[in-house]
């Protein structure tokens, strides 16, 4: 995808600052990786007739593991939320402003999930038990203690944005300065997918709020398509997380915005002004209120989608 930069990140001659291309992530930004995993206590079901079809059958029964399944997933939205894509698979950029509080989530969501896990370990030679009572499995078939602890793991690690100013090695000059031409081309992409990840995110949260509050407005002995729309059996709904959800961005939009774009900033002001005042039972009780917040919010998402044509983001959904 191809977006166009801000003009402050270009000199009168209209290339690329050196500061601004070179260094401005390496100095308000760290990557971050999360790994976590678990074991799923599923294994493949030896007794298939079809080699061709295989099938895959769960040792355990119940909600023994879900505990530890829904921190994980709590931690891995938290994550994908509150960090900006970079170009290798598996790292994200974590700007430094918003060090303390990623850092102070993760450790929260780290001690839950232990304390899950030790839990879980704790009554594994029981669930075992409880596993073989009420299904035909052989013991053979559940792994050791040992062999199930290691299965669990949640880390998370720290590391440097790469620059081409600093990259030093015992190379001929010439190979270094391809790697660093090289580096700089990679850096470029990153500040593009950056910057077209936050315009995407903050015009489909948006997006989404008004099309749920012009659906929520049309009465209810009036035919509509509520039912592809999410909600369940015709009934119109309208769920705190529709608001919760863009309040939540436009309130780290700022820390995550590192290249200062000064439009994703106005937009998100006039987001939080104009669409963000009231709360989701105010807007379920407000016919008025959701009436005024379709208007403004379509005149918004108008601008934004001309704006985001004219740096080549296509506006999604």
């Amino acid at each position: 995808m191809s977006v166009s930069l801000p003009s402050e990140f270009f000199s009168s001659t209209n290339k690329p600052t050196r500061m601004a291309m070179n260094n401005i992530l390496n100095t308000t930004c760290v990557l971050v990786r999360l790994n976590i995993t678990r074991w799923t206590a599923v294994v493949k079901d030896k007794t298939a007739s079809n080699e061709n079809n295989e099938r895959y059958k769960s040792l355990i029964k119940g909600d023994h593991l879900k505990t530890i399944q829904k921190t994980i997933s709590k931690a891995r939205l938290y994550h994908r939320i509150n960090t900006l894509p970079w170009i290798v698979e598996g790292y994200r950029l974590l700007p430094a402003l918003h060090f303390s509080d990623y850092l102070s989530a993760m450790k929260h969501f780290k001690d839950n999930y232990n304390f899950s896990v030790n839990l879980f370990l704790n009554k594994y030679d029981l669930i075992v038990k409880e596993s073989l009572t009420y299904s035909n499995y052989a013991e053979s078939e559940f792994p050791s203690l040992v062999v199930i602890t290691n299965k669990f793991c949640f880390s998370f690690s720290f590391f440097p944005v790469p620059s081409p100013d600093n990259f030093i090695v015992n190379l001929d000059e010439m190979v270094l300065r391809e790697l660093r031409f090289s580096i700089n081309k990679l850096i470029i992409v990153a500040k593009q997918n950056i910057l077209a990840d936050l315009w995407e995110r903050l015009y489909k949260l948006t997006k989404h709020l008004v099309l749920k509050l012009s659906y929520f407005n049309i009465p209810e002995s009036q035919p509509n398509d509520s039912n592809k729309r999410g909600t369940k059996s015709g009934t119109k709904t309208f769920r705190n997380s529709t608001v919760d959800n863009l309040k939540e961005f436009v309130f780290i939009l700022p820390r995550l915005n590192v290249f200062r774009d000064h439009n994703l900033s106005k937009f998100c002001e006039e987001i939080k002004n104009h669409l963000l005042p009231y709360d989701a039972v105010k807007l379920r009780e407000n016919i008025n209120i959701r009436v005024f917040l379709v208007k403004r919010g379509g005149e918004i998402l108008s601008e934004m989608e001309a704006h985001m044509e004219d740096i080549k983001i296509p506006p999604t959904y």
